[in-house]
């Protein structure tokens, strides 16, 4: 089906205009190229690009001088100005914009002007190869004696030239239609006439068709107002039954807000953004062409203090949407397009957190998927000394920053496109989270490699953020905050760029490429000025003229120009994806980004040393969709959207997720009641009262169906689950845990306690929420009675632990038949780093008479004060037979307990150092264990913090932990420590240490001096050498690659991919989820308990990786799946991670609990052709479920041999169904089953031709 185009065609009428008359210059071949008429049978022109060669030591950008470029715009900072006032915010900057305004093909530079006026910059023809520019200003564009803000070079009236929109402070924007000639400027001033003259705190224009009707409407920031009288002295104040408002006459620059804690506050306020819609394309006359508010009807509302907004589809459904970002306490918001002219914000349910003082923003696709992703500047500072000088007083601020939603931290944000609805957030990863007091952000491929770099402006008129020159609340009446601060220093910084070298990995180019400039920097612009196809660069600063960057790029690139008929004339809202032989890009056409700035109105794309466009697509904004094939690089290309076209026929099926969201698992729900950690301990890094909740499924009935255990929170209800089928739960009887409400749960664990056949349950009592050795502490052993229904074990059967235990674990190391348990120390309530204590019990029950004793000091001499255990697991790690113990640990290694013959029975003997793991110190959470190279031992993958979190640790710069008296009190205190250029300082600051050691401030006096002191300065070497010292150099979730045998245990650590460290991991369960032999592996992430000046680390939706073997290197291959594939998407606080066929179709299914939320249930697709080979053992009671057992199976066609083991706990507080499964890939069968049982005994079964579920008994003893 052809379908006809309607063009979009508009009658104009002559108006009276400004006209001058610009030197006659011969029209360029790119003039010639850019004109706006393309015959409708023209897809495309073309022109060469002419790449010169680069030279030897050149950086990547030069800066023209003033002289050289005729630049000579400065925006400077007039003390004798009126509103000087201004030059606190972004006002203090001016616009630019980039833009061909007299239509010879060359790019002009457009300045807006505070204290000076508007500048407008027309590009001579060059001269021996030098661009120039002349000010051909004429006084109407000007902008008189207003203060302007941003500026938009934008074709308003569709008549194929740029036009000039202009925002001011406190006076009418204004609209400049442009009739301009190549030798001659001409101008209408129509802003009144078009109903674009606002009157307000206006700030920046973006213009967008936003409801696709062909023309461009337009959203305009709004920021706030400066009362230049200061504050007044009496507040403003009008009450009236009970209500509150400010006078009329400040309305504008007062509001009543609630405060944090419920009752009115007075403060400074936001002013109104406006959405105003376009009607020409209803009209189709430019003379009859206006602007309507439909800000209310659109549903955009409250009153923000906008510093940017960018229109970015997101959601990648054809339709603008609408980011805002708002400074202060302000959150940002995200506007969803509805489609019907109405916006929904979503930045809540989409962005994990979001910045602080947002300044700039920008989209690009920075990770090459084909999806836009977000950055957004902020204020945080780059070195330790600027961190902690511009902290202030936190606890001024600790409620808002514990209770903002969504969550708001003062640092940059990199939000990653999953292609879902949720976000991810990599701003520490790429190591883009600090650049100092950024405004503008860029995201260009600057040097043509492929890959989307980034550059960032900074400084500030003044040190307004320093802490030590802070004000008192009465010093501000009558006075403005410029006033207050007008006599300290400049805020004098770097101007960053980041070059992208792919897989979230970013360097600092900002040297070698020319760009590291000092001073006060505002905004910036990118744009082709030379039409050398790469682009090029014009930041403005204060009191210095604004930059002019010529890049000097050698690689492949393509400079694309659309030309829209049904769409708006220059494509803007396009989308334009590529692909070449180096993979894929896309580009979206949205020049009005950054801060106070407006880009080229065309895409560039690099292509690095590739020469060919294989396809290039151009979704337009009137949803035409055109492709284009086999395009050469170097060339400019001016590409017209089609007069008609040929939907295409979308016989693509929706992607298949290996997961999707359970609809019949029960929602069950962890309510953790909120505890304050830092009473006792002021400078907890992390709170320890949210950890849970723990998992765990047995079958307690012995109807074949697994039931269920979920850890409950000090002071909630709590119950064992029974399954009558795909998960219809149910609770028997919870009589047995009346009196449960009193403990916090952490590790649960079903096993065979007292040697009756059936699962009994032990609950290990944790949290910090209770004196050390607490009743409340210790732990619970529940027998079962075979039917599912729970008694409490009596006084005696377990010893008295009253310690704060983290997991739980069974195995019978010593193979006397029934299951021993491992109980891990986490935390010794309000003493955290001390360690706890961790117990071995031994069971020495008889047949319904259930008996452990501590064995803990008999068995290993080190593993009672091991550490502060997080996690753990028996496996056997060294291939002899026998159980080995291994251990996760905070602030500590992961720990191989090797099970050896001692003189008086089993001994677990410390072999970490031997295994080549004690020096990798980490905050380790979790383990799991299966073979993943197919080499018949077990590997392990253990769980850690991540690399995108604030803490950085290596081997040359570790973080540490120090735990002493400091203030000579005799209470001990935490310090945590880091290092920066070979010194190490303090990591928190001035504030709260000072809060919990007043010493301090008494010490340093000033933040300046606190920012300047090493450690050992403020605390002196004494008592830190008298102190607890902890260490941590790795903070990498990876796998422990066994290359152990039964002389020597030996371990390589593999980390895992980096999509998987965007988050703290800590459940974690390994199986061959779609069945092609190759173990998967998913990781349970979030970590919501930092202390509010670290804030969240929310940055992850857990994670799941596809394994594909071993590889040549001999690593091993985990490939992520991102949400759009796995199905999973968990933005919570995930925890314990488990796996069990809950929906009865014979496939691994997950569940996920959530830390205070509802649990997170998933079922696993079938593979149309893979098949699961499901293995269950049996053996005696004592230990009916084989625990320890390793399995081994093998398979005819192809499938590789597989080998994994029976555990009871693992993971993260965590215990999945005992049956063990097997992918058997399309062309394969089971061959045989090789069964290692728990007593050192082998079996070998040989599996008949069809059978996928192998039942095995143990063989009887002699």
């Amino acid at each position: 089906m052809i379908i006809l185009v309607q063009v979009m065609k508009f009658r104009s009428v002559s108006r009276p205009m400004l006209s001058v008359l610009l030197p006659v210059a011969a029209l360029s071949f790119l003039a010639t190229f850019c004109e706006t008429t393309l015959g409708d049978d023209e897809a495309y022109r073309s022109i060469p690009i002419e790449v010169a060669a680069s030279e030897a030591d050149q950086p990547l950008f030069t800066e023209l001088s003033p002289e050289a470029s005729g630049v000579t715009f400065t925006h400077p900072i007039d003390l004798d100005h009126p509103q000087k006032y201004l030059y606190v915010g972004g006002y203090a900057s001016a616009g630019v914009a980039i833009g061909d305004i007299n239509g010879d093909g060359r790019q002009d530079i457009f300045f807006t002007g505070g204290p000076v006026k508007n500048r407008l910059y027309i590009q001579d023809v060059p001269k021996d190869g030098q661009i120039r520019f002349r000010d051909a200003t004429p006084e109407m564009i000007q902008g008189g004696d207003k203060w302007g803000a941003g500026v938009a070079l934008v074709d308003i009236d569709h008549d194929g030239d740029l036009d000039i929109y202009v925002c001011y402070y406190d006076a009418p924007n204004e609209l400049f239609l442009n009739k301009s000639r190549v030798d001659a400027l001409e101008f209408e001033e129509a802003a009144k006439r078009l109903g674009l003259d606002i009157v307000d705190a206006s700030f920046m224009p973006a213009f967008c068709d936003y409801d696709r009707d062909g023309d461009l409407d337009v959203f305009i920031t709004g920021y706030q107002y400066t009362d230049p009288a200061g504050r007044p002295k009496d507040l403003p104040i009008i009450e009236k039954d009970g209500e509150y408002s400010v006078k009329p006459e400040y309305e504008k620059y007062y509001g009543i807000i609630q405060g944090l804690d419920g009752r009115p506050t007075f403060t400074n306020t936001g002013r109104p953004d406006f959405l105003l819609k376009n009607n020409l394309s209803e009209v189709r006359d430019r003379d009859k062409m206006t602007f309507t508010d439909v800000t209310a009807q659109a549903g955009i509302e409250g009153l923000g203090v906008g510093n940017s907004s960018l229109w970015w589809d997101y959601n990648a459904d054809g339709l603008p949407d609408l980011f805002i970002g708002n400074d202060f306490k302000v959150p940002d918001q995200l506007y969803r397009n509805n489609g019907d002219g109405t916006f929904t914000d979503v930045v809540r349910t989409t962005f994990p957190h979001i910045t602080w003082f947002s300044m700039g923003c920008e989209a690009g696709d920075i990770n090459n998927d084909g999806l836009m992703d977000l950055l957004v500047s902020d204020m945080a500072g780059t070195s330790h000394y600027r961190s902690k000088v511009s902290m202030g007083e936190m606890s001024t601020n600790a409620e808002f920053l514990r209770t903002s939603e969504p969550r708001q931290q003062m640092r940059n944000a990199l939000m990653v496109n999953t292609g879902t609805p949720r976000f991810l957030e990599a701003a520490y990863i790429t190591g883009m989270a600090n650049t100092d007091w950024t405004w503008a952000v860029k995201l260009a491929d600057f040097d043509s490699d492929g890959r989307v770099d980034v550059y960032f402006t900074n400084g500030a008129a003044r040190m307004f953020n320093h802490s030590d020159l802070g004000v008192s609340e009465s010093e501000k009446v009558g006075k403005t905050q410029w006033s207050l601060w007008e006599n300290t220093p400049e805020r004098l910084e770097e101007n960053l760029v980041f070059r992208n070298i792919g897989d979230f990995k970013f360097e600092d180019a900002s040297k070698e490429w020319g760009l590291f400039k000092k001073g006060m920097s505002y905004s910036a612009a990118y744009g082709d000025l030379d039409n050398d196809g790469d682009q090029d660069l014009v930041v403005t600063h204060l009191n210095e003229p604004a930059s002019i960057y010529i890049n000097n790029g050698t690689h492949n690139r393509v400079r694309i120009a659309l030309r829209g008929r049904a769409s708006n004339r220059f494509g803007l809202g396009a989308t334009i994806h590529l692909k070449s032989q180096s993979g894929k890009q896309v580009r979206q056409v949205m020049p009005m980004a950054g801060f106070l700035s407006c880009n080229e109105p065309f895409v560039h794309f690099g292509l690095g040393e590739d020469e060919t466009i294989e396809e290039l697509i151009v979704e337009w904004p009137s949803g035409i969709r055109q492709r284009l094939a086999g395009l050469a690089a170097n060339h400019h290309y001016l590409i017209a959207e089609p007069t008609e076209y040929e939907p295409p026929q979308d016989e693509s099926q929706p992607p298949t997720t290996q997961f999707v969201a359970s609809r019949i698992f029960p929602a069950l729900k962890h309510i953790d009641p909120d505890f304050n950690d830092y009473e006792r301990q002021p400078l907890l890094p992390f709170k320890h009262s949210q950890l849970g909740p723990a998992f765990a499924i047995a079958d307690v009935d012995g109807d074949r169906v697994f039931d269920y255990y979920m850890g409950r929170a000090k002071g909630t209800p709590r119950a064992v689950y029974s399954n009558k089928g795909r998960a219809k739960l149910g609770v028997k009887d919870a009589s047995a845990f009346e009196d449960a409400s009193t403990h916090e749960d952490m590790g649960a664990l079903f096993f065979d306690a007292d040697r009756d056949g059936d699962q009994d349950l032990y609950i290990v009592s944790g949290s910090v929420e209770c004196d050390p050795a607490d009743a409340s502490l210790r732990d619970r052993l529940y027998l079962n009675d075979g039917s599912g229904v729970f008694s409490k074990a009596a006084t005696g059967a377990i010893p008295q632990i009253q310690d704060s235990g983290s997991v739980v674990c069974a195995a019978d190391y010593d193979r006397d038949g029934d299951l021993d348990l491992f109980i891990g120390g986490r935390v010794v309530p309000g003493q955290f780093p001390v360690t706890p204590a961790s117990h071995l019990l031994r069971n020495d029950s008889t047949l319904g008479d259930p008996k452990f004793v501590n064995a803990t000091r008999e068995v290993s001499d080190t593993l009672a004060n091991t550490g502060l255990v997080t996690s753990a697991i028996w496996s056997d790690a060294n291939n002899d037979g026998w159980v080995d113990l291994l251990v996760t640990h905070d602030w500590g290694p992961v720990k191989v307990f090797v099970n050896e013959a001692g003189p008086n029975g089993r001994r677990l003997v410390d072999q970490t150092e031997q295994a080549g793991l004690a020096d990798r110190l980490g905050w380790w959470n979790g383990i799991a264990a299966r073979d993943l190279d197919n080499d018949g031992d077990i590997d392990y993958v253990v769980t850690n913090f991540g690399l995108n979190t604030t803490y950085h640790p290596s081997d040359k710069k570790p973080e540490l932990l120090y735990y002493g008296d400091f203030d000579n009190t005799g209470r001990p205190h935490l310090v945590e420590a880091k290092f920066e250029k070979g010194k190490c300082f303090p990591r928190r600051g001035l504030s709260c240490s000072s809060h919990a050691m007043p010493f301090i401030r008494d010490k340093v006096e000033t933040f300046h001096n606190f920012g300047l002191s090493t450690l050992s300065e403020i605390y002196n070497d004494q008592n830190l050498s008298k102190s607890l010292q902890l260490t941590s150099n790795c903070l990498e979730s990876g796998i422990l690659i066994n290359h152990s045998d039964q002389n020597q245990i030996s371990f390589s650590f593999q980390s895992l991919p980096r999509v998987a460290q965007m988050s703290p991991g800590f459940g974690v369960v390994l199986d061959d989820f779609n069945a092609d032999g190759f173990t998967d592996c998913f990781i349970a992430q979030n970590f919501f308990s930092p202390q509010v000046e670290t804030g969240r680390m929310d940055s992850g939706l857990s994670i799941l990786l596809a394994g594909e073997g071993p590889t040549e290197s001999g690593e091993i291959a985990l490939r992520p799946m991102w949400p759009q594939q796995s199905g999973i998407l968990i933005p919570g606080d995930a925890k314990a991670a488990a796996v069990t066929d809950f929906n009865e179709d014979g496939w691994k299914d997950l569940l996920v609990t959530v830390n205070d939320g509802t649990i997170e249930a998933f079922e696993n697709r079938p593979h149309p052709e893979n098949e699961v080979l499901q293995i269950r053992l049996s053996d005696q009671a004592g230990n009916p479920t084989a625990v320890g057992s390793k399995v081994t199976a093998t398979f005819k066609g192809g499938a590789p041999t597989q080998t994994a083991e029976v555990y009871a706990g693992g993971g993260y507080l965590s215990q999945s169904d005992n049956i063990l499964t097997f992918g058997c890939p399309a062309g394969s069968q089971p061959d045989q089953i090789i069964v290692r049982w728990p007593d050192g005994r082998v079996t070998r079964t040989q599996i008949p031709a069809g059978t996928m579920k192998v039942r095995l008994n143990a063989p009887k003893k002699n």
